[in-house]
């Protein structure tokens, strides 16, 4: 069973293969120097990654104030007294009415993962979409031996001061983590897929559209974009590198299905792009077990197939 946004699955938690791990080829990115964090902070929501983002600053000399929710009342004012930085988690909408009380009083805000992707040094390979996110954001970091965090079951921020610099992470973005990210910038961004989602939170397709593309947005001519096949312009800069479920391969994947067949393609585009070997990519597409839960095999007996 899958956990929603900021929670991770209730049943099982998934950890990637780590097997030494493999580092860019071309040069890191720059880290943005830390003195742009202002000295008081309020981080709202208080799931996994709100924790994290709190602990990642209070790290640094922050004075964090946290608030899981909104107070609903003039009181919850008082939380942005002398505040200049509003860090909301993913379950929390930019229509909230303390997030639009703090950019009325000029206060940035920045989701989770814009935050940690500051403070991180390591580059990252982003990967976004309507389906499919967390299988082929696990498949990367298996494929990689590369750390995964995001979505998929731990935040991003958690990673500070644990990952070496150097280290590529794989990061699952949802439309929520991507609201609110005005410098995030990928190395390498993967869309999946694109269809009508979350429109209760969005409003309409175009604005859930418009949040899923932030991925692309800063990107620039040394980073790598990779998109299905036919698909319509990107914002950014990057290489475009396209991708199908007809691509050839290395080896056929060990998952079943035409849509996993299209995950692996986009995988391998990415892996090649982060720099991996044909050897890496191969194993990588051999060996990878899926995710728990997620149309995973159980067993076979009198040639039926069991599926949960």
């Amino acid at each position: 069973m899958v956990g929603d946004e900021d929670h991770g699955p209730v049943l099982d938690r998934h950890r990637p293969a780590l097997r030494g791990g493999v580092r860019l080829v071309l040069s890191l990115l720059p880290r943005v120097p830390l003195n742009v964090l202002p000295e008081r902070v309020l981080v709202l929501g208080l799931a996994r990654s709100g924790l994290a983002a709190a602990a990642a600053l209070e790290r640094r000399g922050v004075e964090v104030v946290r608030a899981d929710r909104e107070l609903g009342n003039d009181d919850e004012l008082a939380l942005l007294d002398g505040v200049g930085l509003l860090v909301k988690s993913p379950g929390v909408p930019g229509s909230a009415s303390l997030v639009a009380a703090a950019r009325e009083r000029g206060v940035q805000v920045w989701s989770e993962i814009e935050l940690a992707a500051r403070l991180l040094p390591n580059p990252i390979l982003g990967v976004t979409g309507t389906n499919a996110r967390t299988t082929t954001a696990q498949w990367l970091g298996f494929m990689l031996g590369a750390p995964v965090a995001g979505n998929v079951g731990r935040a991003l921020s958690k990673l500070d001061g644990s990952a070496e610099p150097e280290q590529l992470v794989v990061v699952e973005l949802s439309s929520f983590q991507l609201e609110d990210v005005p410098r995030f910038r990928p190395r390498i961004a993967v869309l999946l897929n694109l269809e009508p989602d979350h429109l209760d939170r969005h409003g309409s397709f175009e604005a859930y559209r418009a949040a899923k593309l932030r991925a692309f947005e800063n990107q620039t001519e040394d980073d790598s974009a990779i998109v299905p096949r036919g698909f319509g312009e990107v914002p950014g800069r990057a290489a475009r590198v396209e991708f199908g479920a007809d691509d050839e391969l290395p080896v056929e994947p060990s998952l079943r299905g035409i849509h996993n067949r299209e995950n692996a393609a986009a995988a391998t585009a990415a892996a090649r792009a982060a720099g991996a070997t044909e050897e890496q990519i191969e194993r990588g597409l051999r060996e990878f077990k899926g995710v728990a839960h997620r149309l995973e095999l159980v067993g076979e007996r009198d040639r039926v197939r069991y599926v949960n």
